[in-house]
């Protein structure tokens, strides 16, 4: 018990990003299905930025990677349920057992986990996610797209949560290894030549 008390004293900023995250995602998610049509658009920037208001029964992005041929659109939706609760569990371990970690090692995996849960709340209760933001490329063909794949706000926290993860692990969480290091070998030194 006392584990916990001290996990949820010390997670305030983990806890803080997971609750802001999926009020942002769900807030905006219904404020899209009250006032968007299914397939309507909202233009908010001409040929950049608009609201279109799709229903995706498939992962983040609307991939799938070739799961509905083998397991149907409801096998998909039952695979994604237990593979985001699977990843759920492993995000939250990742925050409990490793506290000491640097502050961005910890707010990427809250922000990956507020995404997660936020499309997983659309899963189990609508039965597919509510995606409503496109990326236009101002009227230009790209990749043989005009658009970028339609998302929401609970992808926007996995994508920028994966990419701070990313640069913690590549540079922040090795230069304070370094530096704990470096700290560690001074002591001894000094240890060494008071003896």
């Amino acid at each position: 018990m006392n584990k916990i008390k001290n996990f949820l004293r010390f997670a305030g900023m983990e806890l803080i990003i997971i609750v802001v995250g999926i009020i942002l995602d769900q807030g905006s998610k219904a404020l899209i299905v009250a006032n968007i049509g299914l397939h309507d658009s909202v233009t908010v920037i001409p040929k950049f930025l608009e609201f279109y208001y799709t229903q995706n029964r498939k992962a983040a992005f609307s991939f799938d990677f070739g799961l509905e041929e083998l397991i149907g659109i409801e096998g998909v939706r039952i695979f994604f349920i237990v593979f985001t609760f699977l990843a759920i569990g492993f995000l939250g371990f990742l925050i409990f057992k490793k506290p000491q970690r640097g502050k961005l090692f910890r707010a990427s995996l809250a922000a990956i986990c507020a995404g997660a849960v936020g499309n997983l709340i659309d899963r189990l209760f609508r039965k597919f996610v509510v995606d409503f933001i496109r990326i236009e490329y101002f009227g230009y063909e790209l990749f043989g797209h005009t658009s970028f794949a339609v998302f929401n706000i609970a992808d926007c926290f996995v994508v920028v949560g994966t990419v701070l993860l990313l640069i913690s692990v590549l540079f922040f969480e090795k230069f304070d290894d370094d530096k704990k290091e470096t700290l560690s070998g001074s002591n001894n030194d000094g240890a060494i030549s008071n003896g």
